[in-house]
């Protein structure tokens, strides 16, 4: 079984949910991108896990931008975090309320996965 580096991948899906919040109030990926102050092509990495993690100012900026506060983007990411065994869950049940605030939320994170590839990374 493959390791993966839970930091890297946690960064991954707080990127991604950043971007598919974006989306929803109507931002593309490059609006999103100059929203944190990176390029588009920056954020395409990010999304993908490719180079470098996303920072904490970079998620603050987006989330600022979006109207939004960190804790619901990350809760999403974290909730999509596979755990280290299958039995682990570290949310507070409260936390799990505030990430399944949308219906399709799931739906919007594996379309813009579809349309993403990480070319094997995840």
């Amino acid at each position: 079984m493959e390791s993966v580096d839970r930091g890297k991948e946690f960064s991954r899906l707080v990127a991604i949910e950043l971007v598919a919040e974006g989306r929803r109030l109507g931002l593309t990926q490059k609006q999103m991108a100059a929203a944190i102050g990176v390029g588009e092509a920056q954020m395409s990495l990010y999304t993908k896990g490719k180079r470098g993690n996303m920072t904490v100012a970079h998620l603050v900026s987006g989330c600022e931008a979006l109207g939004i506060t960190p804790q619901l983007i990350t809760a999403r990411a974290y909730r999509n975090l596979q755990p280290v065994d299958a039995h682990q869950n570290l949310a507070a049940p409260d936390t799990w309320a505030l990430a399944a605030d949308r219906t399709n939320r799931s739906t919007d994170r594996e379309r813009f996965e579809a349309e993403h590839p990480t070319d094997g990374y995840a």
